[in-house]
């Protein structure tokens, strides 16, 4: 706490709207986490407030996020005319696959226990469920 000569420097801050229901995840590791900002995830180490990777392939508000069990992948999902998921690599911080079959809006995706498979679910205009092999 400063004292009354000292002023308070701004050490990080997290901005986000909380309207999206799990958009903000703690990675496996426990090191990191990984919260919706947008069209782009963020990536924050705990221990390092200055550290931060922003992992960008969308191109609409980002609707819903899933984090592999093991912390190897990502999973992300957007809104729009491309309501594609991408899928990513968390090591590398890059984008390896673009799911690219629903239609207005993922509404939901979730790895299963194994990390084998991902589930997405598209919003009520979409009307599509699919499970994808990872």
């Amino acid at each position: 706490m400063p004292t009354a000569n000292q002023s308070a420097e701004l050490d990080h801050s997290i901005g986000f709207s909380g309207k999206i229901v799990d958009s903000v995840f703690l990675h496996p590791s426990l090191n990191e986490y990984i919260l919706i900002a947008g069209s782009s995830l963020v990536v924050r180490d705990l221990q390092d407030p200055h550290s931060q990777h922003f992992l960008t392939a969308h191109d609409s508000q980002i609707t819903c996020l899933a984090v592999s069990h093991n912390g190897a992948l990502l999973a992300s999902g957007q809104r729009g005319e491309n309501s594609d998921i991408v899928i990513w690599d968390f090591v590398n911080k890059k984008a390896i696959f673009r799911l690219s079959e629903h239609d207005h809006e993922v509404s939901l995706v979730a790895f299963s226990q194994d990390d084998k498979l991902l589930l997405s679910v598209g919003n009520a205009l979409d009307g599509k469920l699919f499970i994808w092999n990872t």
